[in-house]
């Protein structure tokens, strides 16, 4: 029991006449910002004697009694111990089946075992409250490059700045290892209860709004010293705020609104090793993140009904008459418009059937008549030509037509071909007995005149 009530001494403030922790109330030699130029956790190597550099705020008192710590412990222990066995016996239990059944209400292993971690997390929480052992802390990351400017903001900010008014006034560093995870640091953050939500939050703002910094989890001291880490076998959330729901929750105001919350840590200040690259922040400290500017609530609002919509805009109010009739207006047209736009394209988008090559041959061959009908009036108004001629002519034309209309005739048949030729002798017989008779008759009245 000494040497847990000494590590407990060890881990919730710095041993008596620490050459490397800093108090504001115990009037120090040096002043802060001294004491941290002095004293940077990448150059202090701990050789066994000096593992953390602490820094005590104004009005710092030790959250707890040494035996209620005692006593909180070894009825953690023996949770986490329960809790384990049941989570190995789920393993090995072949009646819960790997994957659960919805229809028949059938759990599967995982399910189960969720169940119990969730229930050995709120025991584990019921037996902090109840010895009042709820003491714990923010956890941040770094390695050697950015550790020292890390530090130096929570530092300065415990000792005289924004967190020093807050319930978070004492925070301390790991120095620098040797061998396997020199390059690991951790800091720590604490609170009087990190069950506490609402002072949680307002730490968490305060470190995301003034320093930039999101930390990785929280974590009760009751964890730590029950032994409950990331690779426990037991595989209960060895934080009490780590994942991306519970850090959004608990910075639910409008600074950290649409800041991505940063991966879970895979380990924790007293367990395994911390990933070289697993850094909260650089020297410099990376930005602010951005403020979303809400709305100014209207003033007719607050009076009648009390704070509007914080998310109101001036577009939300009532417009006016003219407002009205000028959008009326505006719709008629655009509805008019829109109609003709639809006629014409309905009229543009009709297809056009094209005509077919016999249907074009028999329109050329049409004109082509009409204009040779016209040309050989004109002709036979200054010369005059013989009704055989213009007969032989209209026939021409009709085999002209009948070629134009149908330039690849189907081919006939040898009796048909010689019908046709018998009948175009006769017709040139007549035509030629036409010709004697008009010879004939001019010279036929001659005599009679004589």
């Amino acid at each position: 029991m000494t040497s847990t009530t000494a590590t407990m001494k060890e881990e919730a403030e710095a041993p008596q006449g620490y050459k490397y922790s800093w108090s504001a109330d115990a009037k120090p030699e040096l002043s802060a910002d001294e004491f941290i130029a002095k004293f940077k956790p990448s150059v202090i190597t701990d050789d066994g004697s000096k593992p953390w550099i602490w820094i005590c705020g104004p009005g710092y008192t030790t959250p707890y009694k040494e035996e209620d710590a005692s006593a909180a412990i070894l009825e953690g222990v023996m949770k986490l111990t329960e809790a384990a066995e049941q989570v190995e016996a789920i393993q090995h239990d072949a009646s819960i089946p790997v994957r659960g059944n919805k229809k028949t209400g059938t759990k599967s292993k995982k399910e189960v075992r969720d169940e119990v971690q969730a229930e050995a997390r709120g025991a584990l929480r019921t037996t902090a409250q109840k010895h009042h052992f709820t003491n714990g802390k923010w956890l941040s990351y770094g390695n050697t490059d950015n550790i020292d400017g890390l530090w130096a903001k929570i530092a300065r900010s415990v000792a005289s700045g924004p967190l020093s008014t807050s319930p978070a006034r004492l925070a301390k560093v790991s120095t620098a290892k040797r061998g396997e995870g020199a390059d690991s640091h951790v800091l720590c953050l604490y609170l009087p209860d990190i069950f506490d939500e609402t002072a949680a939050r307002d730490v968490l703002k305060i470190l995301i709004r003034e320093h930039g910094i999101l930390p990785s989890g929280a974590k009760p001291d009751l964890y730590t010293h029950i032994g409950l880490d990331s690779k426990h076998k037991s595989g209960i959330r060895s934080t009490a705020l780590r994942d991306a729901h519970d850090v959004a929750k608990a910075a639910s105001s409008s600074a950290s609104r649409g800041k991505a919350p940063e991966p879970k840590a895979e380990n924790d200040e007293d367990g395994g090793d911390i990933p070289k690259n697993k850094a909260a922040t650089n020297d410099e400290g990376p930005s602010p993140p951005k403020l979303k500017v809400k709305a100014k609530p209207r003033k007719d609002d607050e009076d009648d009904e009390g704070p509007s919509n914080p998310f109101a805009s001036d577009e939300d109010e009532e417009p006016s008459a003219s407002q009205k009739a000028e959008a009326a207006r505006k719709a008629a047209l655009f509805k008019a418009t829109s109609n003709s736009n639809a006629k014409q394209t309905v009229a543009i988008s009709k297809p056009k059937v094209p005509k077919s090559k016999i249907e074009i041959a028999k329109e050329t061959a049409t004109l082509a008549k009409k204009q040779s009908e016209i040309t050989k009036g004109k002709e036979r108004a200054k010369t005059g030509v013989k009704p055989t001629a213009r007969r032989t002519e209209a026939k021409a034309d009709t085999e002209s037509e009948e070629e134009a209309v149908n330039p690849h005739p189907p081919p006939i048949s040898s009796k048909a071909r010689g019908k046709k030729r018998a009948a175009d002798v006769e017709e040139d017989d007549d035509d030629e007995e036409e010709e004697e008779d008009e010879m004939v008759k001019p010279k036929a009245k001659a005599r009679r005149k004589k």
